[in-house]
């Protein structure tokens, strides 16, 4: 029989001793990338998208670089003063407080990862609560991650082939093993490794999600090896230092020098996104006043970031005033007015004196950024040119304005009538008449309340003229988003109603034709077993029974049988069917009755 020859049909491999190595694998194009990937509206939407992920990746980096750069530079002090801590067996720790809001915690600590790999040393391990339940699995995991770290094998002066790749298995993983092996290779390493890059970091982003009693004894296993290991935790607490003190004991904690460091809270970081890209005149995309208004209150609401409604009532409100009607013709605007025209000179001029600080930034900000397409047409330059006329002509009108203001004068006169030939003898009547009329002088205005008058009048004007709403201008729907609907449908799940909707008519989701029903109260054999038993269950009243229910499940299925209930492949179907309407919560077992089931929805 030849080698290739099999009763059975196979796959037959013969090894040529040909090792290919490691392939980089091509990133593939989604079904929709590859669909519209060469239509206009999706070349310009990548780019414009592109640009913006640009601009938030800057961002991350400038929001956490200070914080990263402070937690690197005390690691390389704690390596430092790490010979004297192992005397005393302390462990360097670093408290993270990220808050429980962030949504950003893994690319935080990923960057925090490569810039430890690049400045303090390349020996980092994260481990994760859900990967870690028992002692022995976070011993396993945290030794397996250093012993099997490719930076060590790619930096070492003797090349190895990948297939002799020593790996070690994590039942072997022990912190003997660990010390055997910091011994072997980073010890007596060659030269040209650092001793400051001696240190093992371990990283726990889930605090409050571990076992406290698991890391209690990692603690303290870690400090019985402390003078042969250098090791420094890194710990990520979602609220608050406390939940470290409550979680350790004192013969635990007296065991770690603990650092606190903050990050800054989220409602911050949003206000930064929305400032610095989407609310800037260069962005390509805007949202109208209800889209804004949804996607904050999501945010803010679903988040539970109190102090972010507080915080940032000021960026938004008036945005999505701005956005969705006439700002001119609001309640608030007119306020405002008149609190300017009851300010005293030196609150005028400071008011002044704010503004023109934020025009100039603005004038600063003039120039086309990185948002804008990659070619600058004319159309680009002359409505950036326009809107620089515009401001530079409002920076000179405050101007003017602040020095009129600064030299005039606040006193006021009163101008009064002279009646010489009035004789204060004559009779009473006159004499009332007299005090009438001087009680009805003319007042007139000081200087300063003239100009103030005219200055209100003047930002009454220009606003009314530059602040119309977006929706007032031709081709608005170019680059405002205003289809809040499809948006609420997509961010804001609703689970009852779509397993409702799926259930009752399980064609809006299957688009098969068998599935399709004249109407919604109607059954069908045809349809799931789960839509079937779900529309019985829903003519039944609290308590079900399961015989009748069965029965008309039957009756369905088999309308031509006799006796269909007691069919063994409908009993299984029918089973099958009520314990997933059972996962989904719509009935429980009943403990009156065994043969009955409550339903629990309406």
């Amino acid at each position: 029989m030849e080698s290739t020859t099999s009763v059975s049909k196979g796959v037959f491999l013969f090894p040529n001793g040909y090792n290919n190595g490691k392939k980089s694998k091509k990133k593939s194009l989604s079904i929709f990338e590859s669909t519209f990937s060469n239509e206009l509206w999706y070349t310009s939407f990548k780019r414009n998208w592109d640009a913006v992920e640009d601009q938030l990746k800057i961002l991350h980096e400038m929001t956490h670089s200070v914080l990263l750069n402070d937690i690197v530079s005390y690691l390389k002090i704690a390596q430092q003063g790490s010979e004297l801590n192992s005397c005393d067996k302390i462990i360097p720790c670093i408290t993270l407080l990220t808050g429980v809001n962030q949504p950003d915690h893994v690319d935080q600590f990923k960057s925090l990862i490569g810039l430890i790999r690049e400045d303090v040393s390349p020996h980092v391990v994260m481990v994760n609560s859900q990967d870690a339940p028992t002692l022995k699995h976070l011993v396993e995991n945290t030794v397996w991650q250093l012993v099997n770290d490719d930076n060590l094998v790619d930096d070492l002066e003797e090349s190895f082939d990948e297939s002799h790749k020593p790996k070690l298995k994590k039942s072997r993983c022990t912190m003997k093993t660990l010390q055997s092996w910091y011994n072997d290779n980073l010890v007596k390493s060659p030269k040209k490794w650092k001793k400051s890059q001696h240190s093992l970091v371990v990283i726990i982003p889930d605090f409050e999600s571990f076992n406290s009693n698991v890391l209690q004894d990692f603690v303290m296993i870690i400090s019985s090896y402390i003078s042969t290991l250098p090791v420094v935790l890194i710990f990520g607490v979602a609220t608050s230092v406390s939940a470290l003190h409550k979680s350790f004991p004192y013969q635990v904690s007296s065991k770690l020098l603990i650092k606190v460091f903050h990050s800054q809270p989220s409602h911050v970081y949003m206000n930064q996104v929305l400032e610095n890209i989407f609310l800037t005149h260069s962005s390509p995309f805007h949202l109208s006043g209800k889209a804004f208004e949804l996607l904050t209150d999501v945010f803010l609401f679903y988040d539970f970031s109190v102090t972010g409604i507080i915080q940032s009532i000021k960026v938004r409100e008036i945005y999505a005033k701005c956005a969705a009607e006439h700002i001119v013709k609001t309640e608030a605007f007119k306020e405002s007015m008149q609190l300017i025209n009851f300010q005293s000179k030196v609150q005028l001029l400071e008011t002044i004196q704010s503004a023109i600080e934020v025009v100039n930034n603005a004038l600063q900000n003039t120039s086309p950024g990185p948002l804008r397409s990659p070619t600058k047409n004319m159309l680009n330059k002359s409505i950036n040119s326009l809107g620089e006329e515009f401001v530079k002509n409002i920076k000179i009108h405050f101007a003017i304005f602040r020095r009129q203001i600064g030299n005039a004068s606040t006193e006021v006169t009163v101008q009064e009538e002279d009646d010489d030939d009035f004789d204060l003898r004559g009779s009473r009547y006159k004499l009332k008449e007299k005090l009438l009329k001087a009680t009805r002088v003319d007042r007139v205005q000081s200087e300063f309340m003239m100009i103030r008058s005219r200055f209100v009048n003047y930002l009454e004007e220009i606003f009314e003229k530059s602040l119309l709403p977006p929706h007032t201008q031709t081709f608005h729907e170019i680059l405002f988003f205003s289809e809040v609907s499809n948006v609420k449908k997509q961010i804001i799940g609703a689970p009852r109603g779509a397993l409702h909707v799926a259930l009752s008519n399980p064609q809006c989701y299957l688009q098969c034709k068998c599935c399709t029903l004249p109407a919604l109260e109607s059954v069908s054999d045809t349809i799931p077993d789960v839509s079937l038993a779900y529309k019985l269950h829903r003519e039944c009243g609290k308590h079900i029974n399961l015989y009748d229910w069965l029965q008309a499940f039957a009756a369905i299925l088999c309308p031509d049988s006799e006796d269909p209930a007691h069919d063994t492949n409908i009993q299984v179907r029918f089973t099958r069917a009520v314990a997933e309407l059972q996962f989904l919560g719509f009935i429980k077992t009943s403990k009156r009755k065994t043969d009955h089931v409550m339903r629990l929805t309406w």
